[in-house]
């Protein structure tokens, strides 16, 4: 064997926390684009050879408890370095780095995801005190709603070449969870026709569901309340925010609320839990959920609903009848168009 390429994934002082890898055998993609408000195309990143890699760096006390003025002489210290924790995606053929992005006073643990053209990380705010989760999304370029048609196609490669693949445009976006995230994992279906969900393994032993259109890093920040000067915002910016509302981006904001029809556990608590697996069922509307710890647990979730099953309440009996009237009719029909044939012949 040759070696290719070397990659140093931590710099001095770093700590590996986790590593996640993009599942292109397990994972279909439906499409290779997303439609935009305004109807262009906003290509998808979509490298089976991505991995994330989260590490991070010890630091020091980045938040006392009390403010600089209040405390006593005795605990005045030298200041230093907060922690950090630093979110790498590479390429694991080209062995290059394709971006890397820094979490201040971020620590672990820390929960990887890499879900098509997205890599979501759960990490803990030493300085808030709170757990956060950083989502990324991975874009090649935008085509204008002009710059596709019969005649004029852009030059695309139909297969991915990690050597001659150039850098994505990466963007980020972090949220605040007022749960400890234990592990997360994204919702898995046949085609990936199904809307995509992150399955979240939260604190004391719940799983929740959390939209990933709710985490998106493109959610517009914009600030429509009374006390902003409506005069101050363009024309212009007020069409691109109805645009983003129209494709079904909600405003940003900081704060996630895992609301409680969300949770597929409903009100039981798993004792011990600690990993979550997801794979693709023979219905499309369908992803099997698997919960492992003390406790095991199985599911299964529909992020789209049922739409390829009839309801439990189905009126069977109203659908027989009705394909018995419609056979019976059609019969009568051609019975009697035949009568009228013979009856022309005969005139």
């Amino acid at each position: 064997s040759e070696l290719r390429g070397e990659l140093v994934l931590a710099q001095p002082g770093e700590s590996l926390l986790s590593v996640a890898y993009a599942r292109p055998d397990l994972e279909s993609v439906s499409s290779k684009a997303h439609i935009m408000g305004d109807d262009a195309l906003l290509l998808k990143y979509l490298n089976p050879h991505l991995t994330a890699v989260c590490t991070s760096t010890p630091g020091g006390d980045p938040a006392p408890l009390l403010d600089s003025k209040l405390r006593p002489p005795s605990e005045e210290s030298v200041p230093s370095e907060p922690p950090s924790l630093f979110l790498t995606l590479i390429d694991s053929v080209a062995a290059r780095v394709v971006t890397r992005i820094t979490l201040p006073y971020g620590t672990g643990p820390c929960a990887l995801s890499v879900s098509e053209n997205w890599v979501v990380a759960a990490y803990w705010n030493a300085k808030a005190k709170r757990q956060e989760l950083a989502s990324v999304s991975l874009h090649e370029g935008v085509i204008d709603r002009y710059g596709l048609s019969p005649f004029k196609v852009p030059e695309q490669e139909s297969i991915f070449v990690a050597r001659a693949a150039p850098p994505p445009v990466a963007l980020y976006r972090s949220f605040a969870l007022d749960k400890p995230i234990l592990s997360l994992v994204p919702t898995v279906t046949t085609r990936g026709i199904a809307s995509k969900h992150f399955l979240l393994a939260v604190a004391p032993g719940q799983i929740a569901a959390l939209d990933r259109r709710s985490i998106d890093p493109r959610r517009p920040a914009i600030d429509l309340s009374e006390s902003s000067s409506k005069k101050s915002i363009s024309r212009a910016m007020r069409k691109k925010f109805e645009r983003e509302l129209d494709e079904g981006l909600q405003p940003y904001s900081p704060f996630l609320l895992l609301k409680p029809r969300t949770f597929l556990t409903y009100t039981h608590q798993l004792m011990g839990l600690t990993d979550l697996y997801t794979c693709p069922a023979k219905l499309e509307s369908t992803t099997l959920v698997f919960a492992a710890g003390i406790d095991l647990y199985g599911a299964r979730y529909t992020p789209s609903g049922a739409f390829d099953l009839l309801a439990d309440d189905f009126n069977y009996l109203l659908l027989l009848l009705l394909l018995s009237a419609l056979a019976l009719a059609s019969l009568l029909l051609r019975i009697a168009s035949k009568r009228k044939q013979l009856r022309l012949l005969w005139a």
